[in-house]
């Protein structure tokens, strides 16, 4: 990325110092159209929203579904990416 800084390569100023990390993590709902019995043909739209998937039938017919696994745990273990940001909030990079 064009934005992401060196700091071993070049003197260290306030626009380089890294003032803010950020880990993202990663999670998955499931919805099993068999098992509630959804005929994604039939589908005109739909959305999720708060874990909940809302659907517009082609017959007009708005239906909400939870998911199979309910909302649960994310595994906060390992991060799938962490960013360090300086106070412009472009990437910088550590070197470590």
């Amino acid at each position: 990325m064009s934005n992401v800084t060196n700091l071993k390569k070049y003197k260290k100023t306030i626009e380089d110092k890294p003032i803010q990390l950020i880990a993202e993590y990663k999670t998955s709902l499931e919805w099993d159209l068999e098992d509630l019995n959804i005929d994604a043909n039939e589908i005109d739209d739909y959305y999720i929203k708060y874990g909940t998937l809302h659907i517009t039938y082609k017959d007009g017919r708005i239906k909400e579904y939870e998911s199979n696994f309910g909302m649960g745990d994310t595994d906060y273990k390992w991060a799938e990416k962490e960013t360090f940001y300086n106070d412009q909030f472009d990437e910088v990079e550590l070197n470590i």
